[in-house]
Parts: structure tokens; sequence; C-alpha cells
């Protein structure tokens, strides 16, 4: 039996998020059926993230098995390629112990999602992010979502139909980057709940906008979900590395 690891990026907006759902379109699925083409057998591929629909990865970790080799990796890498959408790319491949599990190895996930603040509806719309058209307290954003970091019950910023045995998680650090009109909010922690970032983000926007009845602290120590607001649309999101060393704290890399 072999293992390999796949490094892949994808534009998720025409997906139905990462996990292999029925009659639905699907990273997974599209992958799967592109390995069937290539190998002549149902291969199952195991995701080291589920990103949610309509959310982008510039580097997903997956994994699957064979029970021959692949043969000459780099012929395979672009066969694979060339069996999937444009909207899918495999970046690399390798060979990996079959001890190697994407999930239980990871040591940490980064991601960023991304304002464009315009209120001009007729102006050109950068890619991959939510378009804000009303004024941001912008220090107020930033102080909020530092607020965050650290080990809590995140309850509050978990979507109702989660099936996670626990809501705590871990934020170790946060990173916010403005420039003109593009906000960057950067995540690294330990591991996210379904739809944990977009409810942050989509509750810290209306708080900026001028909700001072709150604030995310409150929100957290609450530990319900209604207490938040509705999640910020998937397109912002990006689920920029996962890491399987040291932890760093270089974000936006």
């Amino acid at each position: 039996m072999y293992q390999y690891k796949l490094n892949l990026s994808y534009n998720g907006s025409e997906f139905f998020g990462w996990q292999s759902q029925p009659h639905r379109n699907t990273i997974q699925d599209r992958c799967e059926a592109a390995l069937k083409t290539i190998i002549g057998k149902d291969i199952r591929i195991r995701g080291a993230s589920r990103t949610d629909s309509g959310v982008h990865a510039d580097e997903q970790i997956a994994v699957f098995r064979t029970e021959n080799s692949v043969g000459d990796l780099d012929r395979f890498l672009l066969r694979f390629n060339c069996s999937l959408p444009s909207t899918i790319n495999i970046n690399a491949i390798e060979e990996v112990p079959l001890s190697f599990n994407p999930c239980r190895h990871a040591t940490g996930k980064i991601y960023c999602y991304t304002l464009y603040l315009d209120s001009s509806p007729t102006s050109h719309l950068p890619p991959f992010n939510w378009r804000i058209y009303k004024p941001l307290n912008i220090e107020l954003l930033q102080a909020e979502i530092k607020s965050l970091q650290g080990t809590h019950d995140f309850s509050s910023f978990c979507a109702a139909d989660s099936n996670a045995k626990s809501k705590v998680r871990t934020i170790f650090d946060t990173k916010f980057k403005h420039s003109d009109n593009k906000i960057e909010i950067w995540f690294y922690g330990s591991g996210f709940l379904k739809q944990m970032i977009r409810i942050i983000m989509g509750t810290v926007v209306e708080l900026a906008k001028g909700d001072k009845s709150t604030s995310l602290q409150e929100i957290l120590q609450a530990k319900d979900r209604l207490r938040a607001y509705s999640a910020a649309p998937a397109q912002g999101l990006c689920l920029k590395r996962i890491l399987y060393s040291e932890f760093t704290k270089e974000l936006g890399k």
C-alpha cells in the first residue's frame, strides 16, 4: 500500500466546499473523479480542512492511498491537473508514510479574511473579498479581533449544525493588514469550528459599523450562537496554510 500527500489550491466560488456530498459539486468529489480517470479505480481522498461552500484555499493538504505505486510523480502530477477543472490545481505531490494523517498531525492552520471598503457600486471590485459599503471603525475592528486570542469556548461563533464534540479552540495569533481600501485579517490557530471565522467576521463588521451595545468578548462569554451576527460571505475567506512543524507567527507569508 502506498500513500501520497497532495498540496492543492482552489477557487471555491463554484464548489459546495471541500467535503464530498451526494449529488453536489465539491473539491473532494472532483479530485476523486480525476483520480479514478487516471488510476481506473475509486480512490478516497482525505483532506486536512473541511472548507465551507465558496471558501478558497492557497494550500489545502490531502492524502490518498493506492495498492500500487503511481509511478513518476512529475508525470502523474501533470495528468492529475489535466483531469481537473482550471479552478483546482495540485501544486505538489509526494509519497508519505502510511502513518501520516493530514488532520491529526496538523499543528496549526492559517486563514485570511479580506474586506474591501468601497461605497461606489459601479467601481471595479477585486476578487475574493467582502465588499463593505459603510464606514468602519478600523481601530475597534482591530482591537475586537485581537481580544479573541487565546483558548476559549467558541460556541457563539460556531454554526448551529456543527457536530464538533468540543467547541474549545485556540487562536494563537491574529494579524491585521490595512492598505488603501483593503483590509486583511489573518487568523492563526490550532483549528477552527464550522463557519467560525465567517461568524466572527460577520459580527465584528457590525460592531465596527457602530453597534456599541456589545463586544466580541461579551458574545464569546455567552456561548450562544444567537448572540452573534450572521456569517460573513464565504468569498472573502481563504485557507492560506496548514502547518505540520513548529508553530510560526510570521502570518501573511
